[in-house]
């Protein structure tokens, strides 16, 4: 209970007291707990100048308090006093050996001096130290650390570690779901959560953590299926019904979509401008253009500024034949927000269908221009180039565009396409086999930019086999 009330406690009279005894007034009793906060506090906007004062001020408070060492010690290494930092925390280790914080403290000032196996190390080497419990600390810090520090492959090993001592450890659940996520490791993931759900088969968080695996690798149907054991578990899980609403749209079941989004919208206390938009999103794809402007504009009233509405009515008014309408309000949402890449080359490409080719290219160089792994933008653009300046023009223009080395491969994929496009079939089959070996990945995204070419047949063969 104490601790809770300290957590709650407002410490802002004491920070007051604390910044007056700068300018030479008498700060009074203070106990060790509140320096703690103190210093902490100013960790926490940054504030090391103020944050080291007030550790010396602990220590001569309490000259024999350890923290007040430690927490000097790491605030020294905040600001690259890195020796001084290491000096401070040897003249402590003796008396500290079974202080847990002492070897966070240690790990978190290796970790500021880039010597990250160093701290790895310290950390495990500590673990026959503690008990079970505090070596789940020790190792959720360190998977926490990493992951901080970018180290999402190490830090995936410690969260496994973590789970293995205490299965139920959401922190732990969450990380695995993280780095994988981000490490594009889907497989393992669900691999992973699906041993888990052997074992705990009524963990709402593993079955939904399996859905988020399932549609990232685009199988929705698996997806929405560990969702539907979610809802079983707990029929008021509001992020699970938001996820199958969600995952029914990413797998073009726009009716389904729209039946749990409205479910979901039901009980949830609020609904917010974006719920509004992939509602108008869904009537969109369904050819029902009244509807969608009808929730486009239900998110302008929640959100006067909310450029993703005007850009989805510049859209609708496009598919409705209104192409210039259409230019009218994206260039409403470009006022609000010309950050967008996506914005600008939704707007070449309306430019593009009123014969604008000026205008058109300006905006897929600016779309361009403010993401350099934008791919759709990319072939757009190629595309439109090819045919407004033909393909001697074309292959200058792949070599002076900079494109993100992650999307390199688009640069070969267009000089494919100029080959189609130029009725070269023979050399077009030479090159896709070089494409193939070169990039096989990829492969299977030129189906995706370029839907005509399932109309070659020697192109289509080509490309299944090297899929296979």
């Amino acid at each position: 209970m104490g601790n809770e009330e300290d957590f709650n406690r407002d410490y802002s009279e004491e920070i007051q007291r604390f910044e007056k005894s700068l300018i030479g007034e008498d700060i009074g009793y203070m106990d060790s707990e509140t320096f703690e906060f103190i210093i902490d506090h100013y960790l926490s906007i940054d504030d090391y100048k103020k944050a080291s004062l007030c550790s010396d001020m602990a220590l001569r408070f309490y000259p024999s308090h350890s923290n007040f060492f430690l927490k000097k010690a790491l605030i020294l290494s905040y600001e690259d006093q890195f020796i001084e930092a290491l000096k401070i925390l040897s003249n402590v280790e003796s008396l500290e050996t079974y202080n847990i914080e002492f070897y966070i403290t240690k790990a978190l000032i290796y970790f500021e001096m880039d010597k990250n196996q160093t701290a790895i190390d310290l950390i495990n080497n500590a673990l026959c130290l503690f008990d079970a419990e505090e070596q789940e600390d020790l190792i959720i810090f360190l998977a926490d650390t990493l992951y901080l520090y970018n180290e999402m492959e190490d830090a995936l090993i410690y969260y496994y570690k973590s789970i293995q001592l205490s299965p139920k450890n959401q922190i732990s659940l969450s990380g695995i779901l993280t780095c994988c996520t981000i490490l594009n490791r889907f497989e393992e993931g669900i691999a992973f959560f699906t041993n888990y759900i052997d074992e705990y088969p009524y963990s709402e968080f593993a079955w939904s953590s399996l859905a988020d695996m399932y549609r990232n690798i685009e199988d929705y149907e698996k997806a929405i299926w560990a969702l539907e054991f979610c809802l079983a578990i707990n029929d008021k899980d509001i992020n699970a019904l938001y996820k199958v609403a969600f995952v029914y749209m990413c797998n073009q079941q726009y009716d389904k979509a729209i039946e749990y989004f409205n479910e979901y919208y039901e009980k949830v206390d609020y609904v917010y401008e974006n719920d509004y938009c992939q509602l108008a999103e869904c009537y969109e794809q369904l050819a029902d253009y009244g509807k969608a402007k009808e929730f486009y504009h239900k998110a302008l009233q929640k959100n006067i500024d909310y450029s993703d509405a005007w850009l989805g009515l510049g859209v609708v008014f496009d598919l409705e034949g209104n192409t210039q309408k259409g230019i009218e309000f994206v260039e409403k949402a470009l006022l609000i927000d010309s950050s967008r890449s996506d914005f600008y080359h939704i707007l070449a490409t309306f430019y593009d269908k009123l014969d604008e080719i000026e205008k058109a290219n300006d905006a897929f160089e600016k779309a361009m221009s403010l993401s350099n792994n934008n791919d759709e933008a990319f072939i757009d653009y190629f595309e439109f180039f090819m045919n407004r300046f033909g393909y001697k023009l074309l292959e200058d223009k792949i070599d002076e565009i900079n494109i993100h080395e992650d999307i390199a491969y688009i640069k070969d994929f267009v000089f494919f396409r100029s080959l189609i496009k130029r009725l070269e079939y023979e050399k077009a089959e030479a090159y896709l086999e070089y494409l193939c070996q070169q990039y096989p990945s990829y492969i299977n995204l030129l189906i995706d930019f370029y839907p005509d070419l399932e109309e070659i047949t020697p192109i289509v063969s080509l490309i299944k086999q090297y899929k296979q």
